[in-house]
């Protein structure tokens, strides 16, 4: 009995889901229709009379596909419920031009109808088409000694093709490779400067062939890419001693390369070594706050690239370093009781964070009665090496130019350097050129400065102050003296009111120091000393 009612259960149960399901499908119905595309033959085909063609289709549908139906000329010739769908159309005596399309229809009785493909069968087989597009194109010159060959081909009945490659230095290539599927080959590395001819052969697969026409090309062995990646960085600073310098290079044609390397403290660097075949090199022990330059040029079998001149400085030992509000960073170094930096400015904010003017107009430089700086020639490249240039107007104003815990010094406070550096007190207290060479010892980097007295000093840089020579702005805004002369503001007024401030001058064929006075709206470079 227990059975029985546990039967009579289920059954009920069964029978309400499927009412359930069914009232479902009443109150929701599925609307979405399925979609449908014909994958195979592709449209505007062509085939031979009497080809079975296997007509493929997908299909799919947010709930169930339920079948698809395959018309040829707009009748139902065939129906398949699994997937893949698919039928398979005898041609025999069917010539001309036909359309083929699919119909499916999902379980909800939705419908949708694929694009029309048409094609058309032919009673005889033609010939492959003529092989065309050819890369290298016919005639082409500096093609790669390493270069592939491809080009194009089809069959006007559809049928699968083959190729023959003819390829050699005759106007009558030879046969290289046969009965190959794709459509590129590789002849190996070629030699320089040789004129190659190639041709193709297609075939079918009823015995039919097509002769391309010859096609010819001229080889040039491809020059190797420039050095690049190069360690220490171009214009790096703060850079060991005992640094090893190194850079990347490739061929486009994998040749091997060699390398001759230039290096030394002129901006046109001797060469230093010839010929080696790894990519770094060590220029021994280097000298302190000097600026060193160095090139790369690499070699193939054929070519040869001149790198670009690449700069570094090295570090100072006891060095530190200050940050400006822009973010610069400069090193610093003690000199006597006074600590300096080494680098001129390139602030461009006060230090409460007003930007101070970039004036690039000449009229508007030589007006000007406030605070402003520039670049020399107003070329932006010559910042990271000689800072910026500024009228005194910014040396002065109160919001300061110099880093934090760090001022523009005054007339006294250059002449204790001076001092310190073997400049007697009444020279140093005169106007002028006065001292014997402590131009020398302040100026650095030769391979900025012109030749002449002030760099063959044997004592050029022995201070470590490394002062450049980035020349200066006059008062009616042109600008002089780059590569020769290197001016310093000083905070000092002439006197009260004056129309003038005292400024330092190195020359490149003195190694002494001048000191004198400038207008306060020409342009000099800036130094900065600690408070």
């Amino acid at each position: 009995m227990r059975k029985a009612v546990l039967f009579s259960l289920f059954i009920l149960l069964t029978v309400m889901l499927i009412v359930s399901c069914s009232n479902d499908k009443k109150t929701n119905p599925d609307t979405e229709s399925p979609t449908v595309t014909i994958t195979y033959p592709p449209n505007n085909s062509s085939f031979v009379l009497g080809t079975v063609i296997n007509i493929v289709a997908e299909a799919d549908d947010n709930e169930e596909v339920d079948n698809v139906k395959f018309y040829i000329d707009g009748v139902e010739l065939y129906e398949d419920t699994n997937d893949p769908y698919m039928y398979n159309w005898d041609t025999t005596d069917l010539s001309g031009s036909h359309t083929i399309y699919a119909k499916v229809t999902d379980s909800s009785e939705n419908t949708s109808t694929s694009d029309i493909v048409t094609v058309t069968i032919t009673d005889s087989v033609e010939a492959p088409n003529p092989p065309s597009n050819p890369n290298p194109q016919s005639g082409a010159t500096n093609i790669s000694t390493n270069t592939t060959l491809s080009w194009t081909c089809t069959d006007p009945n559809g049928d699968q093709l083959t190729y023959d490659v003819y390829f050699s230095t005759s106007t009558n290539p030879s046969l290289v490779n046969s009965g190959q599927s794709n459509t590129t080959f590789n002849p190996g590395t070629l030699n320089d400067e040789t004129t190659y001819y190639w041709k193709i052969v297609a075939h079918d697969n009823h015995s039919n062939s097509t002769i391309g026409d010859v096609w010819w090309f001229m080889s040039n062995n491809q020059p190797p890419n420039p050095p690049n990646n190069l360690t220490p960085a171009n214009n790096a600073t703060s850079v060991s001693v005992n640094t090893n310098i190194s850079w990347e290079c490739c061929d486009p044609e994998n040749d091997p390369l060699t390398y001759d390397v230039y290096f030394g403290t002129s901006t046109n660097p001797s060469l230093v070594n010839y010929g080696q075949s790894n990519t770094t090199f060590d220029p021994g022990p280097l000298n302190e706050a000097n600026t060193y330059y160095w090139k790369i040029v690499v070699q193939d079998d054929y070519n040869l690239i001149i790198g670009d001149v690449w700069e570094f400085t090295t570090l100072i030992t006891g060095s530190s370093t200050v940050t400006d509000i822009d973010g610069n960073i400069y090193q610093t170094i003690v000199i006597g009781n006074q600590e300096w930096m080494i680098e001129n400015l390139k602030v461009t904010h006060y230090r409460n964070g007003d930007p101070i003017p970039n004036i690039i107009d000449n009229s508007n430089w030589t007006g000007s009665y406030t605070g402003a700086y520039c670049y020399f020639d107003n070329d932006y490249s010559n910042r990271d090496k000689y800072g910026a240039l500024y009228n005194w107007y910014a040396v002065d104003d109160s919001r300061n130019i110099a880093p934090a815990g760090w001022h523009v010094p005054s007339d006294a406070e250059i002449m204790e350097l001076e001092i310190y550096l073997g400049m007697s007190q009444n020279q140093a207290n005169s106007t002028g050129w006065r001292g014997t060479n402590e131009g020398s010892k302040l100026a650095g980097n030769e391979g900025l400065w012109s030749d002449g007295a002030l760099e063959s000093d044997p004592e050029f840089n022995n201070s470590n102050f490394c002062l450049l020579p980035g020349g200066g702005r006059r008062s009616f805004g042109h600008f002089v003296w780059l590569g020769a002369d290197a001016q310093l503001w000083s905070t000092s007024q002439f006197e009260s009111n004056s129309s003038g401030a005292w400024i330092r001058y190195l020359y490149s064929n003195n190694t002494d120091v001048s000191r004198g006075g400038a207008y306060k709206y020409n342009g000099y470079s800036v130094r900065c000393v600690k408070d």
